[in-house]
């Protein structure tokens, strides 16, 4: 007998306008890579098969061409593992499901330079899959009215149930009901952790047109980061941030708008941060339930908002080490309620003040005036020559970098605050990581060109700027990041 056995081997297809990008999901197997072309895409998509680690499956948009996916509501259902996603703009029309949801089967799930908006619940959802990376790209206008009760509705950017391992990278959150990135949705069995949140920006401003039932000048949100943890945890869910800013909670539809919401059984580490034009810039919160949290911020800039940093509940530890509170922060830390502030260690950290708050009395703290920096009207808190702070910080082991991700210490100690005064570079290139973030504004009315993402813009770093022209949103990041590679610090 002669035994004959059929072999799918991997292929490349491309979709052009007018094609189903669904049939090409329907033939695909691992390794195959289906290329679209320009267009809009009306349909709804469906995973089919998994890739593998070393064949995935690639939907991938065509070089230079606008690729536009949409649906009413739910655009794209990913339940199987190793799928990548590049360069796809999915647009949910405002529907009543999550514009792109993720089941537990779609491990390892890739989205590099991908555009997510206009859903009417949470733009991203992520039930509990394993091992999600998310890379450039950017979620917006995630908006819901309940027109039942005349009130906002969350509709989170990025809604994260038990997911084990996700990490987001370059993005850009903006436009949303509910918070940028909630961790903990339902806070559904077994819980999420090992988080990564890098060089990302998460914000909120008025809508400049009326969306997704909310109309012009509404600021529609919550907060950037909420997490959420179950009461049974028996251990806290870890979350990284860094190299990262958040900024415009505040004037908003819910009282005490909070940019970093910190609470119940996490782990968390803030460093290289910056949270401006808001409330609340960070809370913490203690035991109220099982575990309360444990927060580190480390070289992080706060000003320009009401509160620097509350906690409550008796935190069981608050470090903040070699952080810069500066111009237009009303309260540097606030006490809620009854809480004591035993857990709460502050140490290297630099206060635009004529005191020092009680919370900061250890002797490498110091408050300062506007001399001793370079321009702190325009919010540029890097320390000028002979200034006070400078070789007067205490040695903390866990800093070995400033808020440029410069080397500490530089000269004859630790200076106080997120600068390093005179540090140098940690390798030839000038670039220790990828920490710049786009800055051109965000526009924040509702997305009327279908393909168009965050290719263009200018960049600033270390008191340098550059600036990368039209073209796919992949080709302007990657210009961004040569142009960088030339940077130096400013003296």
């Amino acid at each position: 007998m002669i035994a004959l056995l059929a072999i799918q081997t991997a292929s490349a297809t491309t979709v052009s306008d007018g094609s189903s990008i669904q049939e090409a999901l329907d033939a695909a197997v691992a390794g195959d890579t289906i290329t679209i072309a320009a267009g809009t895409y009306t349909e709804q998509l469906s995973t089919v098969a998994d890739g593998t680690e070393d064949a995935p499956i690639t939907l991938v948009a065509e070089a230079g061409a606008q690729v536009i996916v949409t649906w009413e509501g739910r655009v794209l259902s990913v339940d199987h593992e190793w799928l990548a996603l590049e360069g796809i703009a999915f647009d949910g029309q405002y529907g009543a499901e999550s514009a792109v949801g993720v089941g537990d089967g779609g491990d390892h799930l890739r989205l590099t330079d991908v555009e997510i908006r206009a859903s009417g619940s949470h733009c991203l959802q992520l039930a509990g899959p394993e091992q999600v990376a998310i890379s450039g790209g950017e979620i917006h206008h995630c908006l819901k009215w309940d027109s039942d009760e005349d009130e906002r509705a969350d509709a989170h950017g990025i809604a994260v149930g038990p997911v084990q391992g996700l990490t987001i990278s370059d993005a850009r959150i903006h436009s949303f009901s509910g918070d940028g990135i909630q961790l903990g949705v339902d806070r559904a069995e077994p819980g999420w952790d090992d988080v990564i949140i890098s060089g990302t920006e998460i914000s909120l401003s008025a809508l400049d047109e009326s969306a997704g039932g909310f109309s012009t000048g509404m600021v529609p949100g919550d907060a950037a980061i909420d997490t959420r943890t179950r009461d049974d945890n028996t251990t806290r869910a870890s979350l990284a941030i860094r190299d990262s800013r958040f900024h415009g909670f505040e004037d908003g539809l819910i009282f005490d708008h909070t940019a970093l919401d910190l609470k119940e059984g996490v782990d968390v580490t803030l460093d290289r941060v910056e949270v401006f034009d808001s409330e609340v810039a960070l809370h913490a919160q203690g035991a109220e339930r099982d575990d309360g949290a444990l927060v580190s911020v480390r070289n992080t800039l706060l000003h320009s908002v009401g509160t620097g940093i509350r906690y409550e509940h008796d935190i069981d530890q608050l470090q903040v080490y070699n952080c810069t509170l500066g111009r237009d922060v009303s309260a540097p830390f606030e006490a809620a309620g009854s809480s004591s502030d035993s857990g709460v260690d502050v140490r290297n950290t630099l206060i635009l003040s004529s005191v020092i708050p009680d919370e900061a009395d250890s002797s490498s703290n110091l408050a300062v005036t506007d001399t001793a920096f370079v321009d702190s009207a325009g919010h540029d808190y890097h320390l000028v020559e002979g200034s006070t702070p400078i070789d007067a910080g205490e040695e903390l082991s866990v800093i070995t970098t400033d808020l440029d991700g410069y080397a500490r210490p530089s000269g004859d100690g630790y200076d106080v605050g997120a600068f390093e005064y005179g540090s140098e570079p940690l390798n030839d290139s000038g670039l220790v990581t990828d920490s710049g973030l786009v800055t051109e504004e965000i526009d924040t009315g509702p997305p009327d060109d279908p393909g168009d993402m965050a290719a263009e813009g200018s960049l600033e770093y270390g008191g340098c700027s550059c600036s990368a022209g039209g073209g796919s949103a992949a080709s302007g990041l990657f210009g961004l990041w040569l142009c960088l590679l030339g940077l130096r610090r400013r003296e």
